[in-house]
């Protein structure tokens, strides 16, 4: 079944996040999908991860 993942990208620390809704199947698929999202896109700090409001994790470069 698919969900959809709530990703808030942030450029720095203070700055107010960018919303990107993303669609997967398994929160392992979305941690793929956010480190790649790090690895190509110098200009986020970090993304955060939620699924239906609730925080599933962060990660940060």
């Amino acid at each position: 079944m698919y969900q959809t993942f709530e990703l808030y990208l942030r450029n720095a620390p203070q700055a107010a996040p960018r919303f990107e809704p993303l669609t997967c199947r398994t929160a392992l698929e979305v941690m793929e999908r956010a480190r790649g999202i790090l690895e190509t896109d110098t200009a986020v700090a970090s993304v955060e991860v939620r699924l239906a409001g609730e925080h599933l994790f962060t990660l940060e470069r």
